[in-house]
């Protein structure tokens, strides 16, 4: 190592001014860069710092390997370019900025993940791991994960190896054609809780044959291209969803209907599937499911008696799937196909309409629900009695 200025206090290496950098080993407990780095593409830097701080830019090829048995932190104050990263430390590697790698991304023991900042929240949230189109990745076993949203750029095909300590999710993709650019990250997360906005009703998951999802864990895409991929997934062992079932499926909220929607799958096997060809830009999340083939028989929402004459007593249908706050439409359509009613069924839910209208008679109805956000249509018969 060669510098205008090296100081050692303590357990810590300040390096300011002109540095180069050919081939080094760096042992201090913390190590600061500021000023103009040098770094080897061949003679690359060797780390054993528990965290590396760099305030500067470092050059477009320089390779930096991490290697320790304790928790080490890369703590750059901006994206950082560099041409090699390579991890062979058990216990990992925290990153607090984006990472943008040029050529190589080896993994030879540990893992990625985000270490989040103190002074500014907002940089774990947005901690991503950029791979340029001629970037590779590279694994030694199974154990190594990145715990860490990955963006692509103008690929053909790569390989996600998502996960944590308690679950490891591989995911693969393909593209029909190079050029394609795409942002993934896995996301611990409830699926199809009524209180996100990725949420359908039961009724409508039933009639596509969705029985149940994973109940934490999905991939989150973003994608502006509409361009085919294809996605092959690694089922994580002890899932709660039971593979030797043969129900095991992909679910993707679809970002222009904003609702759940099976993903076809062309081929199945014990810990992995193959779904089919579909459109980069067509899903926001990807979950797992337990499905079946849909039942080719119509499913109502709900069927109901009601007896509108005023006395307090089934006035109204009870529509316990869905809280007042969703927005909708609620038209009602007589034997012969005429609507005879149509209203915000906000408005029938709180009692301020009602079926007691002198065209109204005593007959079976049918009803339809128009809902929003997400849209959905549901759909059954009432029976009104006066």
């Amino acid at each position: 190592m060669a510098a205008n200025e090296l100081i050692m206090r303590g357990k810590d290496l300040y390096i300011w001014s002109y540095c180069l950098v050919m081939g080094s080993s760096l042992w201090a407990q913390n190590i600061y860069f500021k000023g103009r780095i040098g770094v080897g593409a061949k003679s690359p830097m060797v780390i054993y710092s528990q965290t590396h701080l760099i305030e500067t830019f470092l050059p477009t090829h320089a390779h930096l390997i991490y290697r320790g048995t304790g928790t080490q932190h890369l703590k750059n104050q901006q994206p950082l370019h560099i041409g090699s990263l390579e991890v062979n430390n058990p216990s990992g590697l925290g990153v607090q900025q984006s990472i943008h790698i040029q050529k190589r991304l080896k993994l030879k023991q540990g893992y990625l993940y985000a270490k989040p900042s103190y002074e500014d929240s907002l940089a774990f949230s947005e901690t991503v791991l950029h791979l340029s189109f001629a970037a590779i990745l590279e694994r030694s076993h199974n154990n190594n994960f990145i715990a860490l949203p990955i963006a692509i750029k103008n690929k053909k095909h790569f390989f996600f190896p998502f996960g944590s300590y308690e679950e490891r999710n591989s995911l693969y993709f393909e593209a029909q054609t190079t050029g394609l650019s795409i942002e993934m990250r896995h996301e611990n997360r409830s699926n199809n809780t009524p209180k996100e906005e990725a949420y359908s009703s039961p009724n409508y998951l039933k009639r596509l044959g969705i029985v149940r999802f994973k109940k934490r864990g999905r991939w989150k895409l973003k994608s502006e291209q509409n361009l085919p991929i294809q996605i092959r997934v690694r089922i994580a062992a002890g899932s709660e969803i039971n593979t030797k079932t043969g129900a095991i499926g992909l679910a993707g909220w679809n970002r222009e209907t904003k609702n759940w929607n099976l993903i076809p799958i062309i081929s199945k096997k014990n810990d992995s599937l193959k779904s089919d060809f579909f459109a980069a830009n067509q899903f926001s999340l990807i979950a797992i499911c337990e499905c079946m083939a849909p039942s080719k028989k119509y499913r109502s929402y709900g069927n109901f008696a009601v007896s509108p004459n005023g006395d307090g007593i089934n006035e109204i249908p009870v529509f316990k799937s869905y809280k007042k706050h969703r927005n909708g439409q609620f038209e009602l359509f007589n034997r012969h196909g005429i609507r005879v009613l149509k209203f915000p069924w906000n408005e029938i839910l709180e009692g301020r309409q009602s079926f007691n209208w002198p065209h109204i008679k005593t007959d079976t109805y049918f009803y339809v629900l128009h809902m929003q956000q997400p849209k959905q249509k549901e759909q059954g018969y009432i029976y009104i009695k006066k």
